[in-house]
């Protein structure tokens, strides 16, 4: 009887290990990344949406600009909380390089998002428009 319930034993300790192990690597916190958290929204938009309040956009280009405390607040009431992350400047690289930025390129952006108290990094892909604000 005793050699019956090793048996048992033993494919149940796998089990929980398996577990334990595929919760560790497939863990997707936000936390992962070390540093300051800046707190940004993300989104998509439409190339018309984006035109009517920030201008042109060339297509396969990307802009950024600074917003006054008072354009912030006004532009703050429209920003969703589904969207809002708590991310660092690594994780807001890396969602620039997911949109088609290279290395150079999503570094100096993301360096320039972060010296603004607010402001924006836009990206357009043909008729879509991806955003991000701080």
């Amino acid at each position: 009887m005793k050699i019956r319930k090793a048996y048992i034993g033993i494919p149940l300790l796998a089990l929980v290990f398996v577990i334990t192990l595929a919760s560790c690597l497939f863990n997707n916190d936000e936390d992962e990344d070390y540093g300051t958290k800046y707190t940004v929204w993300t989104g998509k938009k439409t190339y018309s949406d984006f035109e009517a309040v920030f201008g042109e956009l060339e297509d396969g280009y990307y802009s950024w600009d600074e917003f006054t405390d008072a354009e912030f607040s006004k532009i703050s009431k429209t920003l969703k909380d589904k969207n809002k992350h708590s991310w660092s400047e690594i994780k807001i690289q890396d969602y620039l390089m997911n949109r088609d930025f290279d290395y150079n390129t999503a570094e100096k952006a993301t360096t320039k998002l972060l010296a603004f108290k607010h402001g924006y990094i836009a990206s357009r892909s043909g008729y879509s428009v991806f955003i991000i604000v701080k």
